[in-house]
């Protein structure tokens, strides 16, 4: 008798097993089948995030306008390196001589090393205005925040990354869902002279 009781029980437990798997089966069909269904929903709302975090990541450079004129003096301005296109270039030097400061790189690229203590970038003015604002290089419009996929890599160059000014931006781009990366000043150089794509 027992025998035939432990046997109903393997049965019985053996089909609630079955059953656990086949509704298992059929709710990961139904998920992926819903992803298949709305890949425009997905990328709608990939491109609204990203929309959000841009306009968030502006707002958190132009938070630094008076921080990087009257405190750190455009500290950005006066040390490393800027990766400039040929026409970048043109402007930014405004026809002053920085040939030794120049580097050319792959893909029709330029290193400019504005680190010298005589020679900032030389769009610099005396009021550590920039003098080409306006029509400023795309890597200057970028600072010090730079978007690489889903991740934000932040500039220690930049003393108000170092000071956490950027805090309350960041967080809100960390809720969206980016990585906040901050690499090592070598990290940076080695990006700025070898010409690393962002």
């Amino acid at each position: 008798m027992r025998h035939i009781f432990i046997n109903s029980y393997q049965r019985v437990k053996n089909m609630d097993e079955s059953k656990t798997s086949q509704r298992k089966t059929r709710e990961r069909t139904i998920t992926e089948k819903i992803r298949e269904d709305k890949p425009y929903e997905k990328n709608r709302m990939s491109e609204k995030i990203l929309q959000e975090a841009e306009k968030i990541a502006d707002e958190a450079r132009n938070s630094l306008g008076k921080y990087c004129i009257e405190e750190c003096h455009a500290y950005c301005c006066r040390t490393g390196y800027l990766v400039l296109t040929e026409e970048e270039l043109k402007k930014v030097l405004q026809g002053k001589d920085y040939k030794s400061e120049t580097k050319k790189l792959k893909q029709g690229k330029y290193s400019l090393y504005i680190g010298g203590k005589d020679k900032p970038c030389p769009s610099l003015n005396r009021e550590f205005k920039c003098e080409c604002y306006k029509d400023r290089p795309q890597g200057c419009r970028e600072f010090p925040l730079f978007f690489k996929g889903n991740e934000i890599i932040l500039s220690n160059r930049c003393p108000a990354v170092r000071e956490g000014k950027l805090y309350p931006y960041l967080a809100r781009l960390h809720a969206l869902g980016y990585k906040i990366n901050r690499p090592s000043d070598d990290i940076l150089e080695t990006i700025y002279t070898s010409n690393i794509e962002f």
